[in-house]
């Protein structure tokens, strides 16, 4: 929805190159945030939980770095608004 009003309101393309990557890393770290999860629901564990097993570490850290990936994900995303507005992308 947003990448297709972007040029309308503001007369400027976006880099379809910039947007397949972001679109990529954003797919593998909402993957890596939460599809862990599903497991540990597999495994019973209830949700909420503010402290896991220690065998449960590595998923909570692979969810983790998924989570640090979508937030790179959305930053990446300002950058590519922001280079279309710097280099007037017609």
């Amino acid at each position: 929805f947003f990448v297709w009003w972007w040029p309308v309101i503001t007369g400027v393309s976006l880099n379809k190159y910039l947007l397949q990557c972001h679109c990529i890393v954003s797919n593998v770290g909402f993957n890596l945030c939460f599809f862990p999860m599903h497991y540990f629901g597999v495994c019973g564990l209830p949700r909420r939980v503010c402290v896991y097993e220690s065998g449960y570490a590595w998923i909570n850290i692979l969810c983790s770095i998924g989570s640090f990936i979508s937030a790179f994900s959305g930053c990446f995303f300002v950058f590519i608004l922001w280079e279309s507005l710097v280099n007037k992308n017609v």
